[in-house]
This record gives C-alpha cells, structure tokens and sequence, in this order.
C-alpha cells in the first residue's frame, strides 16, 4: 500500500507514540488527521508537521457528529487511552471513559476504512506462565488499565464480526525514545539524573522488553499495509528482556551518578518479554535501533531541554 495521498486519522496524536506516528505518515505523504483533547498530549509533538496534520481538539465519546466527520478516512490508528496504569487505578471511571468507551465511540463512528489498528497492550497478559509471551498466552491481567485494555479487545472482535470492519489488534509492550512521559520509566531514570544527579527507582526486580519508538512506529504502518494481518491479534516488542534494575545501573553508569533501589510495591506483570515471530510473519519487520542507541538517542534529546520526570521511577 501506498501511503501518498492517504487519509489517515490517528487518534491520540499528540501524544508520544503518537506524534512519532505523524511525523512518519506525513513523511510518506499521507494526509494526517490527528485527534486529541491534550489531557496528556501535547500540541508541541505536532509542531515539526504541523503544516502537514489537520488536528482536532476532541473529547472521544463527548463530540459525536465533530468525531464521525474527522473518522472520514482510510485508516485509523486508535492509541489515544489513559496508559499509565498508576493513572488508571487512582480514577479508573476516567481511564473507563476514555479507554473503553472512546474506543467504542470510534468504532460506532468510523466509515469504511481499509484497517483501523488497535494499540492494545502486553499488559493484558498479567503474570506469565511462559516467557517470551506469544498471542496465545491467556489473558490474566487484573489491573485497572489491564482490564480497559481487555475489554476494548473484546469491542473490537464485536465490531468486526458484526459491523465489518477490518481490524487488527496491536498488544504492545513497552516503547519508549524521545517526547514520552516523565511518568514512565526509562524518562524518569534520564530525568533524574539530570536534575537530581542520582536515580531512584521503585523496584530493581521487574523484566520488561523495551522497543524504541521508530521501530514501534514503522511496525504499525506495516500491519496497516499487510493483507495478512487483517483480523489478528500482533504483539510489538523487540524480543529481549532486561531487568529494570539492570536497566537503571546502565543508565546510572552512562551519567556517572548514584543508583537506589527504593524496594516498592509495583504493578503490573512481573516478567514481560515478547514473542514477536507473528510479527515478523505476517509484516518482515524487524527492529534496527538497539536498546544502547535508543537510550542515547533519549538522553540526547531530554539534555537538550535540561530534563524531565522528576519522580522516583516507576514500573512501566
């Protein structure tokens, strides 16, 4: 598939992954709408293409004729959600409201697209039995954005089997690289670094697989191009675990500052690592930017604007 010419729609634009997501369509030549209330985005992710992205300050599930005239297009990318999961359980009506009921708002709205790619998360799989995690593993998760993450799966196969739209649901494990969250991990650890000259992080003992945002971004313009990968469930992630712990000291080490390992209670899987062969199947993908230069391409850009994420890291 060609992207020139293009209508793409992604909603939660302005957020990390997804002004990445914009830059890359715009750069193909796709016609970009992007969708966002910038409760947690930001309209300065937009700023490298805003000449190329006609955005849309929308509420999703509050602004149904504004929402089904921008839905006017031949692919949607729905990633806007409440994701971080400490978010979710502190005001789980709230990431409901956005995570369950603006998907199914996107879904009763869209026209007759080619695909609309789901951005799910690994997180529904809970504590594994087996790792890596491959889409047949069951889903176990029982956290509040685990369980908003569920049900949209569920909205999803519902509007497939009964409505005909095409669909493929993305389970992502982590991405992460420049404009994400100071509410994350791998910001939070450069973020205190550069303010705070050490790192704190909550627990030393969590695996999580960590893919950088280009190669997330280039997977799920793949899966929207792939015939084959129209009604599957994909999971993204680059195939390697690391220890958070592990993570931290070699962040630590990189800024020459003193690591604490704060010993808290986290939420979430212990262990996410993922099986990515589906993945590579259905789309060739595989990732090009390793974990080293991805963080030294993160820590480039929080230098550059004297850092971020001033609380003690945190589980992703």
């Amino acid at each position: 598939m060609s992207w020139q010419g293009t209508r793409v729609v992604v909603t939660g634009g302005g957020g990390f992954l997804g002004s990445h997501l914009c830059d890359a369509l715009v750069s193909r030549g796709a016609c970009v709408t992007a969708i966002d209330d910038f409760s947690y985005g930001s309209p300065a992710h937009l700023k490298t293409v805003s000449a190329g992205v006609n955005v849309v300050r929308c509420r999703l599930g509050e602004q149904a004729e504004s929402l089904k005239e921008a839905l006017e297009a031949d692919v949607l990318f729905h990633l806007a959600a409440v994701a971080d999961p400490r978010r979710c359980k502190a005001d789980f009506e709230s990431a409901f409201r956005s995570n369950v009921l603006g998907l199914k708002a996107c879904l009763e709205s869209a026209g007759r697209l080619r695909r609309l790619i789901f951005m799910s998360s690994a997180s529904v799989y809970g504590e594994p039995e087996y790792v890596p995690i491959d889409e047949r593993h069951p889903l176990k998760g029982k956290d509040p954005y685990s369980v908003t993450k569920a049900i949209g799966e569920w909205l999803c196969r519902h509007y497939r089997e009964n409505a005909g739209l095409p669909i493929t649901i993305v389970r992502n494990f982590n991405t992460f690289g420049p404009r994400q969250s100071g509410a994350y991990l791998i910001p939070t650890l450069i973020g205190q670094a550069l303010s705070r000259g050490k790192i704190e992080m909550w627990n030393a003992a969590p695996v999580r697989d960590f893919t950088f945002v280009s190669d997330a971004v280039a997977a799920l313009m793949l899966l929207a191009e792939a015939d084959g990968a129209e009604g599957l469930t994909v999971n993204l992630g680059q195939g390697a675990g690391i220890r958070v712990g592990e993570l931290a000291a070699g962040i630590a080490a990189l800024f020459g500052v003193p690591l604490v390992d704060l010993r808290q209670e986290v939420i979430g899987s212990p262990e996410l690592v993922c099986d990515n062969a589906r993945l590579k199947a259905v789309t060739g993908w595989a990732p090009r930017v390793s974990l080293e230069e991805g963080l030294r391409a993160t820590i480039e850009y929080f230098r550059e604007r004297n850092g971020t994420g001033l609380e003690p890291a945190r589980q992703p």
